[in-house]
């Protein structure tokens, strides 16, 4: 990893990337975009793969749907939650790609499609938000995926092309110039056996069981 690229991964021409994508349609699309690029797709169907995935396969990136069945229990904006918290522990970040009039993203956008990259930045701003006690959890939880600028394609149409544009604003948001929270997240990620998390609304370091 260089100092400048703003990445959090290595400089490379190929990056491993965990899809989480439970229509099979959508999911197939998706993997023709990552490939067409010349990078590796990983297919998970729902969080019970996705979790484990992110620290078994260390993907580079993660591409993600923002509603999937899960046997997990709890509500769906819990399940967002957990899965933002896996990633921002693994030091990968992620982008939703989803129906923009799903989960009262929006009031007037039937029809279009969301994505939102997240870098560990945001990931770290939005868990502290979300994890507070008392938090307004499922409102801001689905605003936090919800573009500001969704895009203007029909909703069933999650095409090859949408989930290469999600993948390239992905990689653009990770190139900006990095801000002190991510700065200070490379800091202690570096440090051998030791992750960032958040828990109640605070950063934490947390240490392997």
């Amino acid at each position: 990893m260089t100092a400048d690229d703003g990445l959090m991964t290595e400089k490379k021409s190929k990056y491993t990337i965990l899809v989480v994508e439970d229509n099979h349609d959508f999911a197939l699309d998706a993997l023709k975009a990552v490939s067409e690029k010349g990078h590796y797709p990983i297919l998970a169907t729902n969080l019970e793969e996705a979790i484990p995935a992110v620290g078994r396969l260390k993907p580079d990136f993660i591409l993600s749907d923002v509603h999937f069945p899960t046997e997990l229990g709890g509500e769906p904006v819990e399940n967002i939650t957990l899965l933002m918290q896996t990633a921002l522990e693994a030091n990968v970040p992620i982008c939703f790609v989803t129906r923009a009039d799903h989960h009262g993203l929006t009031e007037r956008d039937e029809g279009y499609v969301s994505i939102k990259p997240l870098t560990m930045s945001d990931l770290m701003q939005t868990l502290m938000t979300l994890t507070q006690p008392n938090a307004d959890k499922t409102k801001k939880a689905f605003s936090s995926v919800q573009s500001t600028d969704p895009l203007a394609m029909k909703a069933d149409a999650k095409t090859p092309e949408i989930w290469g544009m999600a993948f390239e604003r992905l990689l653009n948001a990770c190139a900006q110039k990095p801000r002190p929270i991510e700065l200070a997240i490379r800091a202690v990620s570096a440090t051998v056996g030791v992750t960032v998390g958040v828990e109640n609304g605070l950063p934490v370091v947390k240490t392997p069981r």
